[in-house]
């Protein structure tokens, strides 16, 4: 009686214990939907690089600000990447116009090329643009009429909260895109 009383212990123990590996594989992969969806906003995660970076970004060297974006990018979920890029050209693009080299120009000029949007760096894209000296200006063009097409897509894809929003956006595209134009033309 004894060693049946063991048996279905350990017989329901072990078959507890299981239950339980696959409920918390199940418990798992549903807390991280849930996380997934509840950054579907595009939200970045706090234990990112660039939050570590924000404070001190003036007193650290560009060519360290560069590795730690790609550091930071390289290891970004698709969800946020874009928004995570973005916030890093915010600390990144002056300092690259100021300070860069020809290739760090043409890199940046690229990762901006390379998003889906560009909406809060419309200025500094086109400051780094103009300053690039790799490019030829049929280059310099054809990125400018690539850039506008992209951005006027995403601005028409937006949800803005009021058509006013949406009109001003669509203005400063047009306003840095006019600047930037008057800008070559005097170079030429």
């Amino acid at each position: 009686m004894k060693k049946i009383f063991c048996i279905l212990a350990f017989t329901s123990l072990f078959v507890g214990c299981s239950d339980d590996k696959d409920t918390t594989t199940e418990d798992t992969s549903l807390k991280s939907k849930v996380v997934t969806e509840e950054r579907a906003g595009g939200m970045i995660p706090r234990d990112r690089i660039i939050y570590n970076t924000l404070s001190d970004a003036e007193s650290i060297p560009l060519t360290k600000l560069e590795e730690l974006y790609k550091e930071d990018v390289r290891t970004a979920e698709a969800d946020y990447t874009t928004n995570l890029k973005n916030m890093w050209l915010t600390l990144i693009n002056h300092r690259v116009y100021n300070e860069g080299t020809e290739e760090q120009k043409l890199f940046w000029i690229n990762e901006q090329i390379a998003l889906d949007n560009n909406l809060p760096h419309f200025t500094g894209f086109y400051n780094l643009l103009a300053s690039s000296k790799l490019l030829s200006n049929a280059e310099k063009d054809k990125i400018l009429k690539d850039f506008i097409e992209k951005n006027e897509k995403a601005i028409s894809a937006v949800q803005w909260t009021t058509p006013k929003k949406k009109k001003a956006k669509e203005m400063e595209l047009t306003y840095a895109t006019s600047v930037y134009q008057k800008l070559i033309s005097t170079q030429k």
